[in-house]
């Protein structure tokens, strides 16, 4: 019997020349196997076993193999399957209970820095949390603010306004905070939503897995042209070890050119917290505030209005109640916060009158479910008047299906025309 590396010998002087028919047929086949990511069965390695005892089928099947390398590298790149699979990092999270979590955020030409504890349940969902971070409301600096959920209540704590509101169960005001930073603080929820979105050709993944094992997988998350995030990228930094995602990192695309939105940094998987993080009572002063949000209604029932039509009705009443200087009311319809609240944001500024409202859209980032509204208003600010172009961010409210409020107001404001004024 001839030995193995004569047959190598012998096959490599073959001159495959197969038939049109069977090239297609391999090149299809070889196409499918790629798309499908089939793995070897056991029985498929009996089967190899059984056909390499006979003489013939050695040839035969050394020639096929010449033969489909060949055409397998003739596969352009972007049809090749990756060794690396989303599926790997999203197993990888089954046992992941707690993270620390840093994230550093441009919003509005604004750096915005959080830092946050979570302990996480078994589908992946926020179970217990703590969130610290500087927090701008109405383009206002507020402060340091502190929001913590510990697993039955939300407290949020703002020192430099010596608040804290509270709620029942899930908390309005962190809920919106987390849509505002477009965080998802779990990476396994993330991975499972980049592979829904692959399935379903809503994204294009372009994976790099490095030869050297020290260096981290990275997924190149964009958007097809025809996507309101078409103008988005997110990247994605996963330990070949652990699987674990060290870092993602996001960016939109402004003349010309990616500019950094948000940088999400995980640590310390699986180290245990201190119980002592979710609560919040022993850090609060003697003297603090507490507002009670539990039984608060918040927002505006949508009803059988469309998504823009309750963005446009929801404006509508909060300018209106802005002139009626029912801040209670503006209160209720933005982030459920009292009317002493808004007062104070509003530092004596005045609203004047309404120039335009609209168009109303999706926030393009891929992360979000907000609705942005665009407006022109007119304000009186110490005896001057300023026009400011401003964009209204609107949200469904947590834990209240079916209403939507207001989550955000950023505008640009410069002194008004004297025609623009005097205009009816």
């Amino acid at each position: 019997m001839r030995s193995f590396k004569d047959i190598e010998h012998r096959v490599t002087k073959f001159n495959v020349n197969p038939r049109s028919e069977m090239r297609s047929k391999v090149f299809d086949e070889a196409l499918e196997i790629q798309r499908n990511q089939k793995r070897t069965s056991t029985s498929d390695k009996h089967i190899w076993r059984t056909i390499m005892k006979s003489r013939k089928a050695k040839f035969s099947a050394a020639a096929v193999l010449v033969l489909a390398t060949y055409l397998c590298l003739q596969i352009p790149k972007n049809l090749v399957a990756p060794t690396y699979a989303l599926q790997d990092t999203i197993e990888a999270y089954n046992s992941i209970r707690t993270l620390h979590v840093k994230a550093f955020n441009t919003i509005g030409g604004r750096k915005l820095s959080s830092e946050s504890w979570v302990e996480v349940d078994e589908d992946g969902k926020r179970a217990r949390f703590r969130i610290q971070l500087d927090w701008f409301c109405t383009d206002k600096p507020l402060g340091p603010a502190t929001f913590v959920h510990d697993g039955d209540e939300s407290h949020t704590w703002m020192p430099n306004l010596n608040l804290c509101f509270r709620r029942s169960g899930k908390s309005v005001l962190t809920d919106a905070l987390l849509q505002l930073t477009r965080s998802d603080v779990d990476p396994r929820i993330v991975c499972e939503k980049l592979r829904q979105q692959a399935e379903r050709g809503e994204i294009i993944l372009d994976v790099n897995e490095p030869d050297q094992k020290n260096e981290p997988i990275v997924l190149v998350v964009t958007y097809p042209a025809e996507s309101r995030s078409a103008n988005w990228k997110k990247v994605l930094y996963i330990d070949q070890a652990t699987r674990l995602v060290k870092k993602e990192e996001k960016f939109e695309m402004r003349g010309g050119q990616y500019q950094h939105e948000r940088t999400t940094e995980f640590f310390d998987y699986n180290q245990q917290i201190d119980p002592e993080m979710f609560n919040l009572a022993p850090e609060l002063p003697e003297n603090v505030i507490v507002i009670d949000q539990s039984d608060q209604e918040v927002g505006l029932a949508q009803g059988d209005m469309t998504d823009e039509e309750i963005t446009n009705e929801l404006i509508s009443q909060v300018l209106q109640a802005f002139i009626a200087k029912d801040f209670n009311k503006v209160g209720q319809l933005y982030l459920g916060v009292p009317g002493f609240f808004i007062e104070k944001l509003l530092s004596g500024n005045v609203f004047k009158k309404l120039i335009s409202v609209g168009p109303v859209h999706r926030d393009p980032d891929p992360d979000s479910n907000l609705i942005i509204c665009s407006c022109k208003l007119i304000f009186e600010i110490g005896g001057q008047y300023y026009e400011t172009d401003m964009k209204v961010y609107v949200v469904p409210v947590s834990g209240q299906p079916g209403r939507w409020m207001i989550c955000r107001i950023f505008g640009n404001s410069k002194p008004a025309l004297d025609e623009i004024i005097q205009e009816e």
